[in-house]
């Protein structure tokens, strides 16, 4: 069995891990969809959807899902609350500061002169994001070596 196969069997035997659709989301090529065991048909998106609905805590599935949305996007999660990149980014950077993706993504949907207050209270630019991205990502790797 491959990766992909063990994930599915997992969801199968336990369908309310977050963690099973968020690693099965990964081994999905951009614009593939899979079967899942439920038989509903599913792609990234859907998957990191779901790892979000089932109450994920990891951070690269809020920015990996605001990575897939268009710019002006918004899903409807299933509270009824709806969200785009920059609410999907933030609430990356809330659960993980670390996740230097997540600034800087943040700062690619920030118009020119447009500021965001962070989760951490601190009110930043897009280029000040750009540059917290580099010193967080810095950080990452020296920690990392």
């Amino acid at each position: 069995m491959d990766k992909r196969e063990l994930l599915l069997k997992a969801i199968e035997l336990d369908g309310k891990q977050p963690l099973h659709y968020s690693n099965l989301a990964t081994t999905l090529p951009l614009g593939e969809s899979l079967m899942l065991p439920s038989g509903e048909k599913v792609g990234e998106r859907q998957l990191y959807l779901k790892a979000i609905e089932l109450g994920s805590t990891k951070s690269t599935d809020y920015s990996n899902l605001g990575a897939l949305l268009g710019n002006t996007e918004v899903i409807t999660l299933s509270t009824g609350v709806e969200v785009g990149k920059q609410q999907l980014y933030m609430k990356a950077i809330k659960l993980d500061s670390s996740n230097s993706a997540a600034f800087n993504n943040l700062g690619t949907v920030l118009v020119n002169g447009e500021r965001v207050t962070l989760p951490s209270g601190e009110m930043m630019s897009r280029r000040q994001l750009h540059l917290k991205a580099i010193e967080v990502y810095a950080k990452n790797l020296k920690r990392n070596n």
